[in-house]
């Protein structure tokens, strides 16, 4: 988790932020942290609302409710 946390934090701006930030909301998911896991999902679906990361989280926060 804190290697995807330094990819969203230190490159912002990058192509694998979308990824880093759905393998965040997956890890804090498997680790019973549901609030955590619907934040970083969230923050998917909001600000890289056309990725196909977008579309899993999507999938995954109805999984999780």
């Amino acid at each position: 988790m804190q290697s995807f946390e330094h990819v969203v934090n230190e490159y912002a701006g990058n192509e694998k932020v979308p990824a880093a930030l759905f393998k965040l909301g997956l890890s804090a998911a498997e680790t019973g942290d549901t609030a955590k896991s619907r934040k970083y999902l969230k923050r998917v679906i909001e600000e890289y609302s056309t990725s196909d990361e977008a579309k899993l989280a999507k999938a995954k926060m109805a999984e999780i409710r």
